[in-house]
């Protein structure tokens, strides 16, 4: 058959021993079948190999395993990348007293509000958050205007504002800042003096 089509086609046509052969050198392939046998095997392709399938369930059932396995290898690639921090995300700060200090990962294609990060981070503290003092600080973009920083405060004290808070649009590298209540402050304070009070004592007791 390869000499008659060499002939028909004007071409040097040749017969490969196997199909593997014939495949894993090859840059496009192409079969005609109407077996139910698998002809080609992913393992034999080179990289960047096209592969044409006709006339067979069984072979366009491989070119479909073989798509689900290259978008599973990207989707697990993708996620390594997530998981050791190299892919290209945009983040939002969050400080002060709120249920974490941590970094807020703005989503792709679409956008993040003021109530997204807050409430993955578990919210302002009650016990030592000062809700009247809730601040969002963006530095400005322009190299002229270095250190410029805008801030939005927002009185959570008031129930009408918090409307605002599933309204405000985040930015990347924005920092949001609780401040903490005054008692806090006081609490903190005495917290670090104490212990050294006690020990004073104890020392001159003996």
């Amino acid at each position: 058959m390869a000499g008659e089509m060499g002939v028909k086609l004007g071409l040097d046509v040749g017969a490969a021993p196997s199909p593997e052969e014939a495949v894993r050198e090859s840059d496009v392939i192409i079969t005609i079948t109407t077996g139910s046998g698998e002809l080609v095997r992913r393992d034999w392709l080179k990289p960047g190999a096209l592969v044409c399938k006709m006339g067979s369930y069984q072979e366009l059932q491989l070119e479909v395993n073989l798509r689900q396995s290259n978008l599973s290898e990207a989707r697990e690639n993708y996620k390594s990348r997530i998981d050791l921090g190299a892919d290209n995300r945009q983040y939002v700060y969050l400080s002060g007293e709120v249920g974490a200090q941590s970094r807020f990962a703005l989503p792709f294609e679409r956008k993040a509000s003021l109530a997204d990060a807050l409430y993955d981070a578990g919210g302002i503290l009650s016990a030592t958050g000062d809700v009247s003092q809730v601040y969002v600080l963006r530095s400005s973009s322009d190299p002229r205007e270095f250190g410029a920083v805008t801030a939005w405060h927002l009185d959570a004290r008031n129930a009408g504002n918090l409307a605002l808070v599933p309204r405000f649009e985040l930015r990347p590298d924005d920092i949001i800042f609780v401040a903490q209540q005054p008692v806090t402050k006081w609490s903190r304070a005495v917290s670090q003096i104490l212990p050294q009070i006690i020990s004073a004592g104890a020392t001159l007791t003996n």
